[in-house]
């Protein structure tokens, strides 16, 4: 099952105005390009490299908006946030923390290492659900934040 990650607005904007910003480059830089009077091999090469890295950016700010994710699937949590993906075993995973003050939902796995559940407070029932559903060992627990571990 797939939990859409949820962003802040002003991470939002930072992406948006990223890719515009990005975007604009890629098209001035074109713009130069096609105005280059010493076409030098150099020069050429310089106008092309910088228009690939803007729409490279731009293309990972873009992606990252659309295609963030945390999925459950065949024993891992998988989290993707546009083109980087981690996964995590579901048998690592021993708890799951709500913390109502902080509106946080925290998985602790292996050796002290945890990772925030960045999602939609609506959709926090289910992803606990699909979580223990997936591993029965998984432990739930609903805490105040002056309670933390």
């Amino acid at each position: 099952m797939k939990f859409k990650f949820k962003f802040s607005g002003a991470v939002k904007a930072l992406l948006i105005v990223a890719s515009g910003l990005t975007l604009f480059c890629a098209g001035y830089n074109v713009y130069n390009l096609i105005a280059l009077k010493d076409l030098q091999t150099i020069n050429v090469l310089g106008y092309v490299l910088l228009v690939a890295i803007n729409l490279l950016i731009t293309v990972a700010c873009i992606f990252a908006l659309i295609h963030s994710v945390y999925k459950i699937k065949n024993g891992f949590l998988r989290t993707q946030f546009g083109l980087i993906g981690t996964k995590i075993q579901l048998a690592q995973i021993t708890e799951i923390i709500h913390f109502i003050k902080a509106q946080k939902l925290v998985i602790y796995f292996d050796k002290n290492k945890y990772s925030v559940i960045i999602i939609d407070q609506n959709e926090y029932a289910d992803f606990v659900s699909e979580l223990t559903k997936a591993n029965c060992e998984i432990t739930y627990s609903v805490r105040g934040d002056e309670e933390a571990k």
